[in-house]
């Protein structure tokens, strides 16, 4: 008989992804009890720890921490689907950038972008082995914490925005574990 897998419990507002279970040795194929959701705003009072980086002390845009706050959902929905099904969290994720063609700008077009993430994401989390930490949106707490995967996700596209490709295959490798992609 397994162990019980409890790193998911043992703080129910920093969620794990991990990768798919035929990617690990050793996986259960048991689906994890969902963690209860308490009513009205969350707010655990989490502080960083380890290699977290407070959200503000860090030098992300606005639309970087859109960018984050957008991950974050999918992320949850990756973590928890019996709870957070994915196309709640393409929805909570675009409702951020507004309706497609909204503004005149590109940044504007929220299913376009939301798509793309995903489909980054997706292939990030094929390529991985180990846990992929991340702080939920919907803890003001948790929300205010970077955790480092987070963090060089965001800063890949930040450097991919300003045209440094150099950088963001260094995030993007590291995020992969040196593993070769597809995409």
């Amino acid at each position: 008989m397994t162990e019980p897998d409890h790193r998911i419990t043992r703080d129910p507002y920093r969620h794990m992804l991990r990768a798919p279970a035929d990617r690990r040795a050793g996986s259960s194929d048991q689906p994890r009890r969902a963690l209860p959701r308490p009513a009205g705003p969350l707010d655990c009072g989490r502080r960083p720890s380890g290699r977290d980086q407070a959200l503000a002390g860090l030098d992300f845009d606005a639309a970087e921490v859109t960018l984050l706050t957008a991950a974050r959902h999918l992320f949850q929905s990756f973590a928890e689907p019996q709870d957070v099904p994915l196309s709640a969290a393409m929805d909570r994720a675009t409702a951020l950038y507004g309706p497609a063609g909204h503004r005149c700008d590109a940044a504007s077009d929220g299913p376009l972008i939301v798509g793309r993430l995903l489909g980054a994401l997706d292939t990030i989390r094929a390529a991985r082995q180990s846990v992929f930490a991340f702080s939920t949106a919907d803890c003001a707490s948790c929300a205010a914490i970077v955790t480092e995967e987070e963090c060089r996700l965001v800063r890949a596209v930040a450097a991919l925005r300003r045209g440094d490709t150099g950088r963001a295959l260094v995030d993007v490798l590291i995020l992969c574990e040196g593993h070769k992609t597809e995409a």
